[in-house]
């Protein structure tokens, strides 16, 4: 599906009813101007092992009008889709 995040950034995302997190790719962090020095950072289990992933909060996501704001997020360097 394609959201919108921030109101800036229109990006794919594939929909998993079983993430904790919303997931964006680092390219996506580019565009929308995210400042990710001294970022905390989280630990997630995934298929692959444990990553370690920094954490941000995004003004807004929206799906086709469904929108949420201060939503909590982490950011995936080997991801392209969120």
């Amino acid at each position: 599906v394609q959201v919108r995040l921030n109101d800036q950034v229109t990006a794919p995302f594939l929909v998993d009813t079983g993430a904790s997190d919303v997931v964006i790719p680092s390219w996506v962090a580019d565009q929308l101007g995210l400042d990710l020095e001294g970022r905390r950072t989280g630990f997630y289990g995934t298929a692959n092992g444990v990553v370690q992933q920094k954490l941000v909060t995004l003004e807004s996501v929206d799906l086709e009008g469904a929108r949420v704001e201060d939503v909590p997020a982490t950011i995936s360097p080997s991801m392209s889709e969120g």
